[in-house]
């Protein structure tokens, strides 16, 4: 197993061992001199030790990949939305307030400046 191999063989600087003697190992977890480790079960604490960080490890990494798909749910919800917006939305409030005599945006007059002449010639 990979992280038990960088436990035991990993850089003593970073917290693991350095290819030390499953004795030693146990001595420095323990407190204890690494003689009583010689016939007693020391893989085995080497092993629950190892399987505590293997645990942590997944854990770390079930977050960060729920951090990414949650990121990308939340994307995804704001292109839904935009193209919703735009879809259904699209153009209302767009059209200005016209006042007499003014010209509209789409290069014709407003009515209201046609039934103001009509008015005055009229």
């Amino acid at each position: 197993m990979l992280l038990e191999r960088l436990y035991r063989q990993g850089p003593a600087i970073l917290g693991f061992f350095e290819g030390a003697d499953s004795h030693e190992i146990c001595a420095h977890l323990t407190g204890t001199a690494p003689r009583i480790w010689l016939n007693n079960e020391c893989d085995l604490l080497i092993q629950k030790r190892v399987q505590s960080y293997m645990v942590l490890a997944q854990t770390i990494l079930i977050l960060y990949i729920l951090m990414l798909a949650g990121g990308a749910s939340i994307q995804l919800t704001k292109i839904l939305i935009l193209f919703f917006v735009r879809k259904y939305f699209a153009g209302v409030g767009a059209q200005p307030l016209r006042e007499p005599g003014r010209v509209s945006f789409d290069g014709g007059q407003s009515k209201m400046f046609r039934l103001a002449e009509c008015a005055r010639d009229g």
